[in-house]
């Protein structure tokens, strides 16, 4: 593909972005929010994130030497402008999934018992590695912590399916009780989301990042800028300054 088609191609994702973007806008700053509109844009907008990165890195293939920088940049900026929208229908969606829960999970009643559906929002298994954790407990405290139809044990359950690797291995021990469960919740949190774990994980990773040998090496210096960025906004988000 040569670099004019993928521009071209490029901006028109960046025009169906920003569409989305305002009708998010709009549907935010409606008094009635429709949740299903939401949600459903939220997915498109991560859809279109993603082929963005796509193409981005075709562009930087492709584009002179001495552009690198400007397109670096001018990613960047278009990037956090889908980052920002997409923090903005979270933070809208996770209090009415706690306040409505019926709007993210059919519970139907049976024998005194309850058969509930987990909400459409997917999990991500989380492995022990402290830099996924707050995203994970964000997930999971939203969709079935703070979930009241379901009893202690019947999370403690979930909880389980959703940890593999060293955190799976922190809790296997214990026996699905509600007193086990409280107490894994706060084992994992002890082990793996508390702020120290979590900044000397980053600070690791930023430690060992692989140099770039070659400055000709776009792909490579991409990764670096990328796994930075990436590291220092997550510092900066547990409230970690430079």
């Amino acid at each position: 593909m040569d670099i004019e088609k993928s521009l071209r191609k490029r901006n028109t994702i960046r025009t169906l972005v920003m569409n989305i973007v305002q009708e998010a806008e709009e549907l935010l700053n409606n008094s009635e929010l429709d949740i299903d509109l939401l949600e459903e844009l939220l997915v498109k907008l991560k859809q279109k994130e993603y082929q963005l990165k796509e193409i981005n890195d075709q562009v930087e293939k492709l584009i002179d030497v001495s552009s690198i920088e400007t397109e670096i940049l001018d990613s960047e900026e278009f990037n956090d402008k889908i980052s920002k929208c997409i923090r903005k229908i979270n933070r809208k969606l996770k209090p009415n999934i706690v306040k409505n829960p019926e709007s993210q999970r059919k519970i139907e009643s049976k024998d005194r018992g309850f058969n509930v559906k987990l909400p459409k929002l997917t999990i991500e298994k989380f492995t022990g590695n402290p830099q996924e954790w707050t995203e994970f407990w964000n997930s999971f405290e939203t969709t079935i912590h703070e979930n009241n139809v379901l009893s202690k044990v019947e999370k403690f359950s979930y909880l389980k399916m959703y940890l593999s690797g060293k955190a799976l291995n922190a809790v296997s021990g214990f026996e699905l009780s509600s007193k086990n469960y409280d107490n894994c919740i706060k084992i994992l949190k002890d082990r793996f989301g508390r702020k120290d774990v979590i900044v000397s994980s980053y600070m690791n990773k930023i430690i060992n990042i692989e140099p770039v040998k070659n400055s000709s090496n776009l792909n490579a210096l991409r990764r670096l800028y990328d796994d930075l960025i990436t590291s220092v906004r997550n510092l900066d988000a547990v409230s970690v300054t430079s």
